[in-house]
């Protein structure tokens, strides 16, 4: 599996998700510095680098309950809408079971659809990382 399926594969899971994970903010946390999850225990986790020769510190924020966590993941260059209207390149929009996001780059639109908002951003964002990553 290619970097890039894998953030598609990641952008689908947290979709899925109901709410706050930290067992996925540490598989983001991984996808997104090139590292390999190794351990992951509440809010501890252990990782090495993509080859396995070293282990690494990665951040883990909290991407999927925090809106300005899952901010963080949008790549440069990139903007983000997430409702019907737009409050410093972002705006939020949320009905009570589910969120929408979209993240436009220069090759279009990313979007994310889950049960709140920072997942939908989380998503959206992984999928615009995918889109600026080689195959």
């Amino acid at each position: 599996m290619t970097r890039r399926d894998e953030l598609l594969a990641l952008a689908d899971r947290v979709e899925a998700a109901t709410g706050a994970d930290t067992l996925l903010d540490a598989l983001v946390s991984a996808a997104v510095n090139d590292a390999v999850l190794e351990v992951q225990d509440g809010c501890r986790a252990a990782f090495h680098s993509a080859d396995g020769a070293r282990w690494v510190s990665v951040p883990v924020l909290p991407y999927t309950a925090s809106i300005d966590a899952a901010l963080t993941l949008v790549p440069s260059g990139w903007r983000i809408h997430t409702g019907d209207f737009t409050i410093r390149d972002w705006s939020m929009a949320a009905d009570c079971e589910s969120a929408t996001a979209t993240v436009i780059g220069r090759d279009g639109p990313e979007h994310g659809h889950a049960s709140t908002p920072a997942l939908a951003i989380t998503a959206a964002a992984l999928r615009a990382l995918a889109q600026e990553t080689p195959e």
